[in-house]
């Protein structure tokens, strides 16, 4: 009995080693390809690596809460999306107009769903911050998430200039949008996008 309890407490400690490990090596990652966006000046060069930031800052703050969490397999959805929120937001420093609400049940979701879903939220902010109130002086973003019997519902609403027209869409914008149909496939999910006075996104999926 005494050596299981000691193999649980190493195993405990190297699971949270492993994940200590990593968000150091994402840290690193984030900072790279942040001085590489500050050493160009080609927009769409520049639009790219924010989007591939946002992607690294996801992992990065997913890592940090399943380190503070019990059991480092599962973390609280609302300061993990948060987190997302904060991250995203500090790559568009001059949008002040911009006011972002969050309204976010308490609970977890294992890391193997939150991961996906994190990348998903991150995709659909940072899409609403560059091209929904594109020529206006700002606007406002609700991310909306709930747990009710086990579904969880993800809805983020803005007040912008709508959906372009696929002519019009930025290709950023477009893979943007193909990879939250990946993942939200991944999650089980059911993904729509309806435009009219503004975006509305809604993701259901099964915890």
């Amino acid at each position: 009995e005494k050596r299981i309890v000691q193999q649980l407490a190493e195993n405990e400690l190297l699971i949270k080693e492993v994940h200590h490990r990593i968000r150091n090596n994402i840290t690193s990652i984030a900072s790279l390809l942040t001085m590489q966006s500050r050493s160009v000046t080609d927009p769409a060069a520049i639009a790219i690596l924010q989007d591939a930031i946002a992607r690294v800052g996801t992992m990065r703050v997913l890592y940090e809460k399943l380190l503070n969490s019990a059991d480092h397999v599962a973390a609280p959805v609302k300061p993990f999306v948060e987190g997302l929120v904060s991250t995203a937001a500090a790559l568009f420093p001059d949008d002040h107009g911009i006011n972002i609400a969050t309204r976010i049940d308490d609970f977890e979701l294992a890391s193997k769903q939150l991961f996906p879903f994190g990348i998903i939220i991150t995709e659909l902010l940072t899409n609403a911050l560059k091209y929904a109130f594109v020529g206006r002086d700002g606007g406002e973003i609700l991310i909306r998430i709930t747990r009710d019997a086990g579904l969880v519902t993800l809805t983020m609403t803005d007040d912008g200039i709508g959906l372009p027209g696929v002519a019009d869409r930025p290709a950023s914008e477009g893979f943007g949008l193909f990879l939250v149909k990946v993942l939200s496939e991944q999650l089980d999910g059911k993904f729509v996008m309806e435009s009219g006075g503004g975006t509305r996104s809604v993701l259901t999926f099964s915890c």
